[in-house]
């Protein structure tokens, strides 16, 4: 008997310390991510729907818990989030144009100052066919950017272009409005600057979401 409630208290503790896989919509989410070298807990998981459609599961995942989602937002911590679309009504310039609709939400319509950022994750979702039971991964590193991964291959971001257009800006003044790529230690490609995390993780944990009970959904689990 007390063997028995041992192995039974066992099993709870591993349960609570995030080592059970999470299942939801018939997807079945991992208890961790790594990336870059760092590990990332899941901290929630939530359906994103569309016109009553289901369209895809997104799992959140952070090296230092929080449900609070200005933390979420702001944090210069190592986060992901898992995406895995669930209809096949769904096509990779929908789900593109789906998250740029996010971008205007969490920046109030001000997505200018990072069109061309917006514009390259947007790429990973529109330039392939997007079917059912594809895993999108988003990471966020620290000092690096954002970097992305689809089916568990990472996604090789073009360069970023200045959006400077005049022909009479001299070489120096375009070097200085030139944007770059960081590169993780594995050489992977990443879009840079906190504030595009901040954008991005704002579709979801914005005051302002794609979708609401999603977010609810995250926080409260």
């Amino acid at each position: 008997m007390k063997k028995n409630l041992r192995i039974i208290a066992v099993a709870l503790l591993i349960v609570n310390n995030g080592y059970s896989q999470s299942k939801i919509s018939g997807v079945t989410l991992p208890p961790k991510l790594g990336f870059n070298e760092t590990v990332r807990t899941f901290t929630g998981e939530g359906i994103r729907e569309k016109y009553f459609v289901r369209v895809y599961v997104l799992g959140l995942y952070m090296s230092e818990q929080s449900k609070d989602p200005e933390v979420i937002i702001n944090a210069d911590k190592p986060m992901s989030v898992r995406l895995q679309i669930i209809s096949s009504m769904l096509t990779g310039e929908t789900m593109a144009r789906y998250i740029r609709e996010g971008f205007s939400r969490s920046l109030n319509n001000n997505t200018k100052p990072i069109e061309e950022e917006i514009n390259l994750i947007c790429q990973v979702f529109s330039s392939e066919t997007t079917k059912v039971g594809d895993v999108y991964d988003i990471h966020y590193s620290p000092g690096v950017g954002i970097s992305a991964s689809k089916n568990s291959k990472p996604y090789s971001f073009t360069s970023l272009n200045t959006t400077a257009k005049s022909t009479t800006i001299n070489s120096t003044d375009l070097k200085k409005n030139m944007k770059t790529l960081n590169y993780t230690k594995s050489g992977q490609a990443a879009i840079p600057g906190l504030e595009f995390k901040k954008a991005l993780f704002g579709i979801w944990f914005s005051k302002n979401p794609v979708d609401s009970k999603l977010k609810e959904q995250i926080i409260k689990y």
